[in-house]
């Protein structure tokens, strides 16, 4: 799936780059657009032709060269992985930063250094934070409200609630807080 990424002006004087021919170097910046998010993309030239050069003469055996000259600069690296091939673009992640990358294609701890990431990289947990983008059901215009809108629907909006052997008379509030009836008429 291809991606939109930036290019670092920094790239058009790297000295690896520039002694690549045009083609490896245009070639390049198309397999940013392909690689996973951690700069890793298939090995398959004929695929990466289709993808970065559709309307362009190209042979599988032209793509090949492009990528041996890329690697013979060491700006990408091939490697397999459960019996595939794969590619790891040199330093993808310092100039590359996904808001929230995914995990497509298996990589080794070198490889994440060869590509910019750390060693280990944690895996990432749902939101649990409470200050979170979606509202609970309880912050959600009427959501306090029972059926029959007197409330909560585990709760009535004034009644007794039983804590261990004590029983209270309570009501509930508009927020859904519980109050007991001698603390609000006092």
């Amino acid at each position: 799936m291809s991606r939109i990424r930036s290019v670092h002006p920094g790239l058009f004087s790297d000295e690896a780059f520039v002694s690549c021919s045009m083609a490896a170097r245009l070639l390049l910046i198309g397999l940013w657009t392909e690689a996973d998010d951690k700069g890793v993309f298939e090995w398959k030239a004929l695929t990466i032709k289709m993808k970065v050069f559709p309307a362009d003469a190209f042979t599988k055996d032209a793509m090949e060269a492009f990528l041996a000259e890329l690697t013979a600069a060491n700006i990408v690296t091939r490697y397999d992985a459960d019996g595939k091939a794969f590619g790891a673009i040199r330093n993808f992640r310092k100039f590359q930063r996904p808001q929230k990358p995914n995990d497509v294609h298996p990589i080794t701890d070198e490889l994440r250094k060869y590509v910019g990431l750390t060693p280990k990289i944690p895996v990432p947990v749902a939101d649990q934070s409470s200050t979170g983008t979606r509202k609970s059901i309880q912050m959600e215009d009427g959501g306090w409200k029972r059926e029959d809108g007197r409330g909560n629907n585990n709760l009535n909006n004034q009644g007794k609630t039983s804590v261990g052997s004590n029983t209270r008379e309570s009501f509930i509030d508009a927020d859904g807080v519980i109050h007991d009836l001698e603390e609000a008429s006092s």
